[in-house]
């Protein structure tokens, strides 16, 4: 888990079908705008936890802390190029790039 303090902001990049859990200790704002298959909403502000996704499509959220702390699941992990399709993958199997 990575952690965000007051005052720090992040956007994450989703793959297709994948969700994340946001867990603020204080307050946080979420925002899925622009994610296809999420809601064409205002932020969202939380005081506990919620998980966001899946989603149709790779999309970015973005996180900001309002105060207190926010935890979240750190991205990354191994991506490896995929023989057959020259596709990147990534955690289970999702395609990133398509070439």
């Amino acid at each position: 888990m990575a952690t965000l303090q007051s005052g720090q902001t992040i956007s994450i990049q989703l793959a297709e079908g994948e969700s994340y859990t946001v867990t603020p200790s204080g307050t946080a704002q979420v925002s899925t705008r622009g994610v296809s298959g999420s809601e064409l909403s205002a932020p969202r502000t939380l005081t506990s936890a919620q998980t966001f996704g899946p989603y149709t499509e790779a999309g970015a959220i973005s996180i900001a802390c309002l105060s207190g702390t926010v935890e979240y699941p750190q991205g990354g992990g191994a991506v490896y190029q995929d023989p057959p399709t020259g596709a990147l993958v990534g955690a289970g199997g999702v395609e990133i790039v398509r070439t």
